[in-house]
């Protein structure tokens, strides 16, 4: 019912937050019981293929939370039962590790001073690629793993019915497990490049191995930022600037920002700024800063004039 207002807005994207059956619901919205099933108060599944429906034929899309945080214990299925890696195994993933990191940090650096021998020595440090059967022998022993994870089948469960991209709530917990980097790549394969997913900035901070990092680098498409503006508009403009001058505006290819203006965990714009047109003047900076604007809804209606 509300579509056409929003599409009218100029919005092109809905994010539903979590919409999971969950005890006590909406209050302990995040205390889900499972992450395929819809929660009977908002409506049944024919209701959600409708509204999928009617937001794809309006040419907007639908990207869903899934609250990974704390349901999902670990990124492995401790009940899952696979071969477990020999040596050989071990080494060959260590090499393709290395290999990816060098490649995806650029052996050459973009410095104009480098000299030619350093160049050459960067470029002879570069490990030699594996052949295809030990790629395919690690490649598959990652996939049967996270193939069997609730989040892979949780994925694969909502672009069934329709669903845009996924925003991973909590990501920040797993990002220094060692099937992490598998993991991102094996959802972002299903999604395909035309559907995103999205992650909080708190994953890409909480990241501090080369493997994690990069993975989030190269596989998120989506780096959520929250924007505090309780504190005045210098810390605004320091945060603003540590986004902007940080490590996503490096290269073109790493994540674009997704800038939140506020959301469901936090109070609305309204009541913690006690300054007429205060949501006014965030939605408006939102919209004018590089990258993706999110506004929750309701807050555009509290723009007072």
């Amino acid at each position: 019912m509300r579509l056409d207002y929003l599409k009218k807005l100029g919005v092109r994207g809905i994010r539903l937050n979590s919409i999971f059956p969950a005890a006590h619901y909406p209050e302990y919205y995040s205390n889900i019981d499972n992450l395929t099933d819809l929660n009977k108060e908002l409506g049944t599944l024919d209701d959600f293929a409708t509204l999928i429906r009617e937001i794809h034929r309006r040419n907007m899309s639908l990207v869903l939370d899934l609250p990974l945080y704390p349901f999902i214990k670990t990124l492995y299925d401790e009940n899952t039962s696979i071969e477990k890696p020999n040596k050989t195994d071990k080494a060959v993933r260590e090499r393709r590790d290395v290999t990816d990191d060098v490649v995806l940090q650029e052996v050459v650096p973009t410095t104009p001073f480098m000299s030619l021998q350093a160049i050459r020595e960067a470029l002879s440090s570069i490990p030699p690629p594996l052949d295809n059967s030990e790629e395919q022998l690690i490649i598959s022993n990652d996939v049967s793993i996270v193939s069997d994870n609730p989040v892979t089948a949780a994925i694969k469960i909502w672009l069934e019915r329709g669903v845009d991209g996924f925003y991973l709530k909590g990501l920040e917990h797993y990002v220094e497990e060692k099937l992490f980097p598998s993991s991102l790549k094996h959802w972002k394969y299903i999604l395909g490049s035309e559907r995103i997913l999205i992650c909080h900035m708190d994953a890409l901070s909480a990241a501090k191995s080369i493997a994690a990092r990069n993975s989030i680098l190269m596989r998120m498409d989506l780096v959520d930022v929250t924007l505090r503006v309780t504190n005045g508009t210098k810390e605004i403009k320091r945060q603003v600037e540590e986004v902007t001058k940080g490590l996503l505006f490096e290269k073109p290819g790493y994540p674009w920002i997704h800038w939140s203006i506020g959301g469901v965990d936090s109070k609305r714009i309204a009541s913690t700024i006690n300054v007429k047109n205060a949501t006014m003047a965030i939605t408006l900076l939102g919209m004018m800063l590089p990258g993706t604007p999110s506004i929750f809804y309701g807050d555009e209606v509290q723009i007072r004039i």
